[in-house]
């Protein structure tokens, strides 16, 4: 579903919504339009806010009575709207905003400072003139910054941009729209109310370039390799010639002629018809009025057509004009025929700008109505090839939308907004618990620590005898000075010699004699420097038995022994002597 909100007043009231969709075309005009200003700072209980909530709500109704919730496109007509060519560091919102306001505040001349001072006229506010800022319009470059090309396709960039060129290094040239939309946001305030979304928002010359342009992108069709600049024009029978250039339905230039309402005595019979005249006025007889599209208003439009391809350094490879085969006119007295013969019908137009932009291909459609044809061919459900609301958009371009209205806050922001306040709260509370629970045990961990301090100490105290006054250091310093006695001690325990295992070597020595019969100990000296053992012993065999079994259990560190078998000193005794000595230490030391 697409809507044409139709406004009068420079665009601050209401005129009429037009609902256009598959097989389905209704308007509701409002009753009593007024030249009330409708602004967004006020409180909004006029007669030009109560036109605006009466045509949301019929809108709302319509579309619940046919099932639907949603809105796809909202197209604002060109009343109220200024497009002009603006020389600025930036095509950024911001940059434009700031560019605007200086030169209207400012005076600024040069490149763009007339066409910026015409879109701030459209922007002042309030009874003094105070610069209105973006209070009551939408305000965007109708380019991208730092665009970059698509993977095989190659799209439109800024004239003379070059490769990385940064804020406030080069003033780039480019076209800017403003257009007034404060009956527009109140619309859309009360469709979402309402529960209706409006899935885009766009001005006519925005929908000119998507429903018109042959190289915008179409279903099942892939994008062309190199697109052609194009120039739509369609002549609103409402009293203007409406124009877009655009390339691959994305608009880079725009504008508006109005033409003039003439009236004179009716010609006659022989005269060239040029009109329709429409029965109902209330003029004396034989005088006839209506619109006129003569050579001058061509003239204007190439005018303004060289200035842009000047300033953007391009200019339009094929034409499309849109229009009625006549403009309307008003008979001098009811029942009469068509007897306003004026200016040449709007496919003039075309001849006019053929014979002037030389080069161009030029396509003619005549249309009664060509608002509703580029309404029904903007909701896909025109000729073949015609391109759906929702086909080949791109988010945040403004060449293809009004971003401020389009990405207006609505009901699901709200929504969100809230959902995400809620989250906050579930998170506070849940960081509010484990802060609590660190807090407990931090507590705990606290007590921890005090009964450590404690223990310390304790043992501390009991080191008093050892290390003196070692209680009375704490951390650090505590621990330096059992360090330090550890230190000493060791160095004393180097100092120490160890002890001969004297017991050890004795029972080995009585292991080895009690496994031999008759053997008696003559004398025994095992001290820490030598060993001497004298036996009796039976036969020449015994006392080499003794020897084996000892040196047959050895440990480490055990005194080597040597045994001899002297000469016997009485009778038939026999003696066998065992002899040793310690070995030396690791150190030498005997």
């Amino acid at each position: 579903m697409v809507c044409y909100f139709e406004r009068f007043a420079g665009g601050n009231g209401l005129r009429r919504v037009r609902l256009v969709g598959a097989a389905f075309d209704r308007a509701w005009t409002a009753p009593g339009a007024s030249g009330e200003v409708v602004s967004g700072a006020g409180e909004g209980h006029g007669a030009a806010v109560a036109g605006v909530r009466a045509g949301a709500r019929w809108v709302a109704e319509t579309l619940r009575s046919l099932g639907v919730s949603r809105l796809d496109v909202l197209v604002l007509d060109p009343e109220g709207g200024v497009c002009a060519w603006l020389s600025a560091p930036s095509p950024d919102q911001r940059m434009v905003a700031a560019t605007v306001q200086q030169a209207a505040l400012g005076g600024v001349e040069g490149a763009g400072g007339s066409a910026t001072r015409l879109i701030a006229a459209g922007m002042l506010a309030g009874e003094n003139g105070a610069f209105g800022g973006e209070g009551d319009v939408s305000l965007q470059a109708l380019a991208v910054a730092d665009e970059s090309p698509a993977a095989g396709r190659r799209v439109l960039r800024l004239p003379g941009r070059r490769a990385g060129a940064g804020l406030g290094e080069q003033r780039q040239r480019f076209g800017v729209i403003s257009v007034r939309d404060a009956a527009a946001r109140v619309f859309i305030d009360e469709l979402d109310a309402r529960g209706i979304e409006v899935g885009s928002v766009c001005s006519t010359w925005h929908a000119l370039g998507a429903a018109w342009d042959p190289g915008a992108p179409r279903a099942g069709e892939e994008p062309a390799d190199v697109a052609q600049t194009c120039a739509v024009v369609l002549t609103d029978p409402a009293g203007r010639i409406v124009w877009a250039w655009s390339t691959a339905g994305e608009i880079v230039a725009a504008g508006t002629v109005r033409l003039r309402q003439v009236s004179h005595r009716a010609p006659g019979p022989g005269s060239q018809t040029g009109a329709i005249a429409l029965p109902g006025a209330d003029e004396s007889n034989g005088e006839v009025s209506g619109l006129e599209c003569t050579g001058a208003d061509v003239g204007r439009l190439v005018m303004d057509w060289l200035s842009w391809s000047a300033q953007l350094g391009r200019s339009p490879d094929r034409i499309v004009c849109v229009g009625p085969a006549t403009l309307p006119g008003e008979p001098g007295s009811p029942g009469q025929g068509p007897s306003w013969l004026g200016g040449p019908a709007p496919v003039s137009v075309a001849e006019g700008l053929g014979r002037a932009w030389e080069g161009a291909t030029i396509d003619a459609a005549v249309h009664d109505d060509p608002v509703g044809a580029t309404l029904t061919k903007l909701a896909g459900v025109g000729p073949v090839g015609a391109r759906p609301a929702h086909a080949a958009r791109a988010d945040d371009d403004p060449r293809r939308e009004l971003l401020a209205l389009s990405a207006r806050p609505g009901r699901a922001d709200r929504w969100m907004f809230r959902w995400m306040a809620a989250g906050l709260l579930a998170a506070g509370a849940a960081v509010a618990v484990v802060g609590w629970r660190f807090h407990s045990a931090a507590s705990d961990a606290r007590q921890r620590v005090e009964q450590a301090a404690t223990a310390r100490r304790t043992l501390l105290k009991e080191l008093d005898s050892l290390v003196p006054g070692v209680s009375n250091y704490d951390g650090p310093a505590a621990i330096g000075r059992l360090q330090g006695k550890a230190t000493e001690l060791e160095q004393v325990n180097k100092s120490l010699r160890a002890q001969r295992p004297i017991l050890q070597e004795l029972e080995r020595v009585l292991l080895a004699v009690d496994g031999t019969e008759g053997v008696r100990f003559a004398d025994l000296t095992l001290n820490a420097a030598v060993g001497s053992v004298r036996l009796r012993v039976p036969d020449a065999e015994a006392g080499p038995a003794i020897f084996d079994r000892i040196t047959a259990s050895p440990y480490p560190g055990c005194m080597p022994w040597r045994g001899t078998t002297p000469a016997a000193l009485t009778g038939d005794e026999r003696f066998y002597v065992l002899t040793g000595s310690w070995p030396s230490e690791a150190g030498g030391r005997p």
